[in-house]
């Protein structure tokens, strides 16, 4: 028997071997939503969109901020990501960060108030800092998960939070992560185009959305999260390919092998 007619019988087994695992009991993968209300508002309908691909969870409570993330004892993260690991996460904080303190006008009488909970400060600000933190035990917990990032959506005027921070806060975390090396789901240019539609959004000082708007911040997540998740079904097909080619007759390895000489 040739090395190539041998080989290639052990490379078919090796699909068929691997394939009909996948084809008999294939665990989907598990997919983990962190993050704020926004987070909260699209995730039953990533976990909809996403059925039969993916089993997706997220946590009932409020992400809120990274430095409540990082509070309690052990970090509330931890509780989040709970004991096994998962295969993508995807994960934004960012809006409760540049919150400023309840009765805080713009611009405020006191400098001293113009403080967010998490400022960006200085090389690294205490946001940046805590973003890693927070990657470094994502990573701990889940070593060969995905990790997404989601940018902070639209922050509408009349609040106590700045308009022009989300564009700041954002370009801080694309620093932490390119370093890590994490793809960006930019969900802020996409809220950039909700806002534009009435229908997407409640009336007045509201960062959230109406269900139209977060089905469409659903559709962007899934979408993100479908690039990243493997594909069982392509393994399968080059499994089936591996049947095929074990149930020919030898000559036809042979004539396969003699053609490509």
């Amino acid at each position: 028997m040739s090395s190539l007619y041998r080989n290639t019988i052990l490379f078919c087994l090796h699909l068929v071997v691997l394939g009909s695992a996948v084809w008999a009991d294939d665990p989907l993968p598990r997919v983990l939503l962190l993050g704020d209300s926004i987070r909260q508002g699209y995730a039953p309908y990533v976990q909809s969109y996403l059925a039969g691909e993916a089993d997706v969870f997220a946590p009932s409570d409020n992400s809120r901020s990274t430095a409540n993330a990082l509070s309690g004892d052990p970090y509330k993260l931890l509780g989040w990501l709970g004991g096994e690991p998962w295969d993508v996460i995807h994960f934004n904080f960012g809006l409760h960060d540049m919150e400023y303190p309840n009765g805080c006008t713009f611009p405020p009488d006191d400098p001293s108030l113009y403080d967010p909970l998490v400022p960006l400060g200085e090389n690294p600000g205490e946001y940046q800092y805590n973003l890693r933190q927070i990657i470094d035990i994502m990573r701990a917990h889940s070593p060969d998960a995905v990790l997404l990032w989601a940018t902070t959506t639209v922050v509408p005027p009349g609040g106590n939070r700045l308009p022009t921070d989300p564009p700041i806060y954002n370009a801080a975390a694309a620093t932490v992560m390119n370093e890590y090396g994490i793809v960006t789901d930019d969900l802020y240019s996409l809220s950039v185009i909700l806002r534009q539609d009435p229908a997407m959004y409640p009336p007045g000082y509201d960062v959230h959305y109406t269900v139209l708007g977060y089905q469409n911040l659903a559709e962007n997540v899934s979408d993100s999260i479908r690039e990243v998740i493997p594909e069982p079904a392509t393994i399968c097909l080059l499994a089936f390919g591996g049947w095929s080619l074990l149930f020919r007759r030898k000559r036809k390895f042979v004539f396969v092998y003699r053609s490509l000489r």
